[in-house]
């Protein structure tokens, strides 16, 4: 018996939770001198239709320009943080407490909890205050191995409703994520982190 293939899986998910599943694969041409070598850019998301603000998405593309992601799998959510917000951050491990080079916001409970994976960057006040929201990151991020956090650093742009918005994510950038309970609970708390963020932006 074959070995299901990661889409069948998420289509699996996609009938088993009532969500919309949106699929692309375009074949990049053969190398000339490399026949049965040829690669693929796929394209997959999933969405309930009563909710255009939250998605799972997956990208992958082996000649994605240098510097931007050839994969990632993730939950993502709009949010009405300023669109040029731009971040990018991981759990704190025990390499990073240790090395001196480690990229420091200022703010010390930030800090003591998350590592930015860019020298240059600027937290939102939103986040470095809220104790909160921080906490529900740093859960969040620990769901799974190698979680990423993201304000408008992932291009998101091949799903229509994330166009021109900004866009904050939890996101595995390396491999797809299959496992149902993962996927549900990643879902649910980037909804959750999404709308405490708008939240917090009103009452101010």
């Amino acid at each position: 018996m074959e070995e299901k293939t990661n889409f069948e899986y998420l289509s699996e998910f996609a009938s088993a939770t009532g969500m919309e599943l949106e699929f692309s694969e375009t074949p990049y041409p053969e190398p000339i001198f490399r026949k049965n070598l040829q690669k693929f850019k796929r394209i997959a998301y999933l969405y309930y239709r009563n909710d255009l603000r939250t998605f799972l998405l997956f990208h992958g593309d082996p000649y994605k320009i240098i510097g931007e992601h050839r994969i990632f799998f993730g939950a993502f959510c709009s949010s009405d943080l300023p669109i040029q917000t731009r971040l990018n951050f991981r759990k704190k491990d025990i390499l990073d407490k240790i090395n001196p080079s480690t990229p420091k916001s200022g703010f010390k409970k930030f800090d003591s909890k998350f590592v930015a994976t860019e020298k240059k960057f600027e937290i939102p006040k939103i986040i470095s205050d809220d104790i909160n929201i921080q906490k529900q990151i740093y859960e969040s991020l620990g769901l799974t191995n190698n979680l990423h956090f993201s304000i408008n650093n992932v291009n998101v742009n091949f799903v229509p409703s994330l166009r021109e918005t900004s866009v904050v994510g939890i996101y595995q950038p390396q491999h797809w994520i299959i496992e149902k309970e993962l996927l549900k609970k990643m879902l649910y708390n980037i909804r959750h982190i999404s709308n405490q963020i708008d939240r917090k932006i009103y009452e101010r």
